[in-house]
């Protein structure tokens, strides 16, 4: 099954839709993978098809209910639905991925609470950085302090914005 798995990511990432399906299917008829599923979902991750996407990501997480990359594509599919709630529980599961790049900042995660200083970071490039940037104003009433690393050439344009100190990546 890993053959026709990789077979169809390759398909997948070439944007041959169709055999990439078949191909995932024939992997699936071999072994009933985790893994296959799980790449399966992501097929149908920002393709407008959002709830092909939680169908084969929730068939994965059936076998393997902590297996990250069906997680976060669940969580994505999710926030393309505008189901806030969920896909934001569902997404941590990014977290666990192993591309994932971890910033060692010390102290926990924020939690949403009332905190002191908040450092903000971006994550998965620069349209998501500004996009997640327009809730800062929402951050900034339950904390006292903001600090923004982002991709460099938003750090003008973010302190003007927000007034907040801001520091490249």
């Amino acid at each position: 099954s890993s053959a026709w798995n990789n077979f169809a990511t390759a398909l997948k990432r070439e944007s041959h839709t169709e055999l990439a399906v078949k191909a995932f299917t024939e992997a699936l008829k071999i072994e009933d993978d985790p893994l296959v599923w799980a790449n399966y979902s992501g097929m149908y991750v920002n393709q407008a098809d959002p709830d092909r996407c939680i169908e084969l990501a929730d068939e994965c997480l059936k076998r393997a209910p902590y297996q990250a990359q069906a997680g976060n594509h669940k969580a994505l599919a999710l926030l393309e639905k505008g189901d806030y709630e969920q896909g934001f529980a569902w997404y941590n599961s990014r977290l666990r991925l192993e591309e994932f790049h971890n910033r060692q900042y010390p102290g926990p995660m924020w939690d949403g609470g009332r905190v002191g200083t908040l450092v903000v970071h971006g994550e998965q490039g620069v349209g998501d950085e500004i996009m997640f940037c327009s809730l800062l104003p929402e951050v900034l009433k339950r904390v006292d302090r903001v600090v923004i690393e982002c991709v460099g050439k938003l750090v003008t344009v973010f302190e003007r914005s927000f007034g907040v100190p801001c520091y490249p990546d």
